[in-house]
């Protein structure tokens, strides 16, 4: 068995870390490469970067890119495997889908439901009852509390806070800091402190 991180940049860099450790601790010892279309044949941090077309089908491939729709195009027709970090804390009663990436010091509380290619950065963290779509990314040290919903593909910046029960739209991006106090709607640009609503820069240039 081998682990093969989808990604040679700094997130990929981050789990490579962490696996390293968890591996230790475990006992196990076993190939871990990088896979990068750009950058194969070259190294980082002294481990190969191989081709997307040198994945076999055995290999434990995990998908570290932040944006989610990348994840989603990158994983198919690859049996992605997920990645829980030995320092997380991770509730019995709590469900992750396929391919979630959860980072050191995160906390998944009880009857949290996770989709598919979750990101979860370190010291983030989904209280209980929460509800997250597919492709999601949580910058590092988010705080979302209880009973909220977040749809597919949404972001959410490193640092911001969600009130309990809030609804957090598809594809919806969440700034860094922000204090989400009241419901997102899908595709929104919410930032600061309380969360506002601002204008996606696409929609300014179709403006002009």
């Amino acid at each position: 068995m081998r682990y093969v991180i989808y990604g040679a940049g700094g997130c990929g860099r981050d789990i490579h870390a962490s696996l390293v450790r968890l591996l230790a601790a475990q006992g196990v010892a076993c190939e871990i490469l990088f896979c990068d279309k750009k950058l194969a044949g070259q190294s980082v941090q002294g481990v190969p970067i191989m081709a997307p077309q040198d994945i076999r089908d055995s290999d434990r491939v995990l998908i570290a890119i932040n944006d989610g729709r990348t994840r989603q195009r990158l994983a198919n027709g690859i049996m992605t495997a997920s990645f829980i970090a030995a320092t997380s804390l991770v509730s019995d009663q709590a469900m992750i889908g396929d391919g979630a990436l959860i980072s050191d010091f995160v906390i998944l509380g009880p009857s949290a439901r996770i989709g598919k290619l979750f990101h979860a950065n370190h010291y983030s963290s989904v209280a209980h009852d929460c509800i997250i779509g597919d492709f999601v990314t949580f910058g590092p040290g988010v705080r979302c509390n209880g009973n909220v919903t977040i749809g597919s593909y949404a972001y959410i910046g490193a640092n911001a806070s969600i009130r309990q029960g809030i609804s957090i739209g598809e594809n919806a991006i969440v700034g860094m800091g922000a204090v989400v106090v009241r419901d997102v709607p899908a595709n929104a640009v919410v930032v600061g402190n309380p969360a506002r609503t601002m204008v996606r820069p696409t929609l300014l240039k179709q403006a002009s």
